[in-house]
């Protein structure tokens, strides 16, 4: 059951079955407050749909699973679009703080973790920047830039 109001859908279903017969871009699971973590989910997920779906989370702290079309991410999405664009990983620069970020910093030739981000990070990433509040991102948009502080 989801905990925001999201309009005409939040009812829920009892059963995925009821809820996999329309078309849809990404399917949130959640679990019981407090029974598992978003990692020990993932790590579930990720065993059980491995040949079926593309399985992340962008909360570490909120048991709430991302469930995608298998091959679907952001690493193989930035990959189309800049492909599209006469782009490739050199010419791109990501920034990251939760697994369903893995893929893209993984991609990007320049990517960065943010240092208040998941422990995995570094397994991904390039480099690693300031906080979120330390505003970790500008700090290096304007190293980048060469912009004045």
């Amino acid at each position: 059951m989801p905990r925001w109001d999201i309009g005409a859908d939040d009812d829920g279903v009892e059963k995925i079955e009821d809820a996999i017969t329309a078309p849809a871009l990404k399917l949130l699971a959640r679990c019981s407050a407090g029974e598992f973590t978003s990692d020990e989910m993932l790590a579930i997920a990720s065993k059980e749909l491995a040949t079926l779906a593309t399985v992340t989370h962008s909360n570490s702290t909120d048991s709430l699973l991302e469930i995608s079309s298998l091959g679907v991410s952001k690493g193989a999405t930035l990959a189309k679009i800049a492909a599209r664009h006469g782009l490739t990983a050199a010419d791109c620069v990501t920034f990251g703080d939760n697994p369903n970020d893995f893929s893209m910093l993984s991609w990007a030739d320049r990517s960065w973790a943010m240092a208040d981000g998941h422990p995995d990070l570094m397994k991904y990433a390039k480099f690693q920047t300031d906080a979120h509040q330390e505003d970790g991102v500008a700090k290096v948009i304007e190293r980048l830039l060469e912009l004045p502080e």
